[in-house]
């Protein structure tokens, strides 16, 4: 308690879609592991839209 009020406990972080930009709950991301890789989307939409623009890359 900080000066006679309680501190709220923060169950989750917002994270931001690396496709759209879009910030969301994490707890509610589609995870995806990408070449040693953790990303997180706001949907799989962005999901699958994100990897159908990694398609034609090399790295």
């Amino acid at each position: 308690m900080q000066q006679g009020k309680a501190v709220k406990r923060v169950d989750d972080v917002m994270v931001k879609d690396p496709f759209c930009g879009a910030y969301f709950p994490k707890n509610n991301g589609v995870h995806l592991k990408l070449k040693n890789q953790n990303l997180l989307f706001c949907s799989r939409e962005c999901r699958d839209k994100y990897l159908a623009s990694r398609s034609g890359q090399t790295s």
